[in-house]
């Protein structure tokens, strides 16, 4: 069986798995089967990709590493890699909740990302948890880590 795949013409087996394929994509496939003679009947169709799944990894938050101060947290986590596009950083204290959407192009080098969380209150408790996002949605919180700002007023 001959398949032609984006121009490109390839001899598989009847049942073929493509590798390397781009998420929630159209491609368009041609088989073409041959017999001895040369004659050859060709059917043409086209299939989309799964969209990617969300990621599955939670996120190690390094609780020793929120420092605190009157007006921010420094929050730093372990990039878990793959395609993973932003993290959600989600801050509560009390009733009131923030949510910020991180860039890892912006905010991680490497294997780490660290973000400075904005805090409306000093002296105010903060539980915070993140969560990496991919094309296909968004993964799993992070374990609960606590915060808290410095008070402005130092005697």
């Amino acid at each position: 069986v001959t398949i032609q795949m984006n121009g490109a013409l390839q001899s598989v087996a009847a049942n073929t798995t493509f590798n390397g394929l781009t998420s929630n994509m159209m491609y368009p496939i041609s088989a073409r089967a041959i017999n001895r003679c040369g004659d050859y009947s060709e059917t043409t169709a086209s299939y989309w990709t799964l969209p990617e799944a969300p990621p599955t990894s939670s996120i190690r938050v390094f609780q020793s590493l929120i420092n605190e101060s009157a007006t921010q947290l420094n929050i730093s986590w372990s990039h878990i890699g793959g395609n993973v596009s932003q993290y959600v950083v989600k801050s509560i204290s009390g009733m009131n909740t923030f949510t910020s959407q991180v860039s890892v192009q912006s905010f991680c080098v490497a294997l780490s990302c660290a973000y400075h969380q904005i805090v409306k209150t000093t002296g105010s408790h903060y539980t915070i948890t993140i969560s990496s996002v991919n094309d296909g949605g968004v993964g799993p919180e992070s374990d609960p880590v606590q915060g808290q700002s410095k008070s402005s007023f130092n005697p």
